[in-house]
């Protein structure tokens, strides 16, 4: 999503505290170096002395390391010990990573929403090595601010802008929460019926609830539409049987577990109905 394929991890070696950059090329790496060695000089008040990598390619700015008196270390290859520290903290991103994705049942392609969520989270939690401190209060010698932190892939709703908006319009959008953007006050929220990811600040969130639950198959692409679960509950509520075949979108249909392509003019909701045009009919149909 996003066009996103790699993420790049910078680690202080001091604080150990991490940043994030999401990349869709690996030529990406050199200008993020190069912003964040200006980024940290002016933050911090500091220069970077030293800067260790393994020896990809993206890592080769000599002339630039050269200017800023950088001393460049690099690993050597097929020998991942000795950067021990970097391939460790990717270990541990990515564990989470998957605890994210397996626990809000979202999509794969939602991944680096998943992988910047884990570096925040990383860096507030509180260690015991650090004396119940983390690598935020290490780094900016302050607490961090822990309330607004929300469950990964939670269900959330977001107000909807007066601009433009009736009297009997819907006040809320029902989206899901995909954590937060640097830099902006506001919750990072995708809009699963506009298919929209959107900053939003007024969101009311229910932690104890995940709407891609309800997706049983992972095999969509990024062209995929939630299907509108709170429908389908709604038509299984109308039937004393557990219906066996219903809409789950406009592309697809289940049919006893199994995704079938649409169109379909008419779907078996059980042995007594029928769901044809967003109506149901009472079988036999003549």
């Amino acid at each position: 999503m996003d066009g996103h394929r790699y993420f790049f991890t910078i680690i202080d070696d001091f604080s150990r505290h991490t940043w994030i950059f999401l990349l869709k090329t690996k030529s990406e790496v050199h200008d993020c170096i190069k912003s964040f060695i200006t980024l940290f000089k002016t933050q911090f008040s500091t220069t970077v002395k030293c800067i260790r990598s393994g020896q990809g390619p993206e890592f080769n700015l000599h002339h630039f390391y050269s200017l800023k008196g950088i001393e460049h270390q690099m690993s050597c290859v097929e020998t991942p010990q000795q950067n021990g520290v970097q391939r460790e903290k990717h270990q541990h991103i990515l564990n989470i990573t998957r605890v994210l994705i397996f626990q809000s049942n979202l999509p794969k392609l939602f991944w680096n929403f998943a992988v910047s969520h884990v570096g925040f989270l990383l860096n507030r939690l509180p260690s015991k090595g650090l004396h119940n401190k983390s690598l935020y209060d290490i780094l900016y010698d302050s607490s961090s601010d822990l309330t607004f932190i929300k469950i990964f892939g939670c269900e959330a709703f977001a107000s909807t802008l007066t601009h433009n908006r009736t009297k009997l319009d819907p006040r809320a959008r029902w989206c899901v929460y995909l954590g937060h953007r640097r830099g902006i006050k506001g919750s990072l929220l995708y809009d699963s019926h506009t298919r929209e990811g959107f900053l939003s600040r007024n969101v009311s969130f229910n932690e104890n609830s995940f709407p891609f639950k309800h997706i049983i198959n992972h095999t969509y692409s990024e062209n995929f539409v939630m299907p509108h679960f709170l429908i389908i509950k709604t038509l299984i509520s109308l039937f004393l049987d557990p219906p066996h075949h219903y809409k789950t979108n406009k592309y697809h249909i289940l049919f006893h577990n199994k995704i079938i392509p649409l169109p379909l003019h008419h779907y078996k909701i059980n042995k007594h109905h029928i769901l044809s045009h967003k109506k149901i009919l009472p079988l036999p149909l003549s």
